[in-house]
């Protein structure tokens, strides 16, 4: 049977767990021993690179850039790992401590598992749609910054301006003279959404960002996949655990 202080303790730790620590941090390691670093040097020229980002081959041995606007997954070199030991040469911070300048050496992942972010195009939750509510406005003359919609029928569904009857436009510029045609949302509605980061999941390259996404969104000249690399199926927010195979 616990004690008081066994008890306090054990609240305590669920708290802390619960509420205050991350299962994930941006570029750091997720099962510490199990992943390969290089050393490496960003390159003269390049754009700062934070930390859990991608860089691609430089153009000598050893150096590398900021991964942006490539052609090629296979110029991809890896993931710059996090460290504790880095401190910013700004002060305040103003979010240095976590860039890599160029000329500043750093770890780079060859394979492990590693907690990246995605690109803000990836869903990561699964939820039903959810209808827009919309009533006729009362207004007698235009309210400044009030949205103001018009209505249509529509037979696509329940959804983002969508109350299943009617879709609803948003008014660019509304009249006083056309208020009685115009409604108000209470409630956009959403579109159904599909958590796209599963297990197993292979990952993708955005090449204009070198931004993480998944498979399903591979498009020729734009989205490529990134063989070895593959998702765990564990997410936090915007992060999700990678696991690099080489």
């Amino acid at each position: 049977m616990l004690g008081l202080r066994d008890m306090e303790v054990d609240k305590m730790s669920k708290m802390i767990i619960k509420d205050k620590i991350s299962m994930l941090r941006k570029g750091y390691p997720t099962v510490s021993d199990k992943y390969n670093v290089a050393g490496g040097i960003l390159q003269a020229g390049s754009a700062d690179v934070q930390f859990g980002e991608l860089v691609a081959y430089g153009s000598q041995v050893g150096y590398y850039k900021a991964a942006t606007s490539i052609t090629d997954v296979a110029e991809i070199a890896g993931v710059v790992l996090a460290t504790n030991v880095k401190l910013s040469g700004v002060w305040p911070d103003e979010n240095q401590a976590g860039l890599v300048k160029p000329g500043e050496a750093f770890n780079l992942m060859l394979d492990g598992y590693i907690a990246i972010e995605l690109d803000d195009s990836v869903e990561t939750v699964t939820a039903p749609a959810v209808a827009a509510v919309a009533t006729k406005t009362t207004d007698t003359d235009i309210v400044p910054g009030k949205k103001y919609y018009t209505r249509e029928s529509n037979s696509d569904g329940i959804g983002y301006l969508n109350d299943g009857t009617y879709k609803y436009t948003l008014v660019e510029f509304p009249l006083k003279a056309n208020l009685n045609d115009y409604y108000e949302l209470s409630n956009p509605g959403s579109d159904a959404t599909t958590d796209v980061v599963t297990p197993g999941k292979q990952a993708a390259l955005i090449l204009a960002t070198g931004k993480f996404t998944t498979i399903d969104a591979v498009s020729a000249g734009t989205v490529v996949a990134m063989p070895g690399w593959y998702f765990t199926g564990l997410k936090e927010g915007r992060l999700a655990e990678l696991e690099i195979r080489r």
